[in-house]
């Protein structure tokens, strides 16, 4: 989320606090980011939407 978003572990932190009332440590979230971030890498790669079939792109 951080690297998509460029937040800090911090700014993260504090999203989670102010939008969710979700209290995190920072380890908590650095080391949650650590696991998650290999996951999204295939779906937010920019190689996947290059290839997107036409059907998928915005019509004119």
């Amino acid at each position: 989320m951080s690297g998509q978003l460029h937040l800090s572990i911090r700014q993260l932190q504090r999203f989670f606090q102010t939008h969710w009332q979700l209290h995190f440590s920072l380890g908590a979230i650095s080391q949650a980011q650590g696991k998650f971030n290999p996951w999204l890498e295939p779906i937010l790669s920019p190689d996947r939407h290059a290839r997107a079939p036409s059907r998928y792109r915005p019509c004119r």
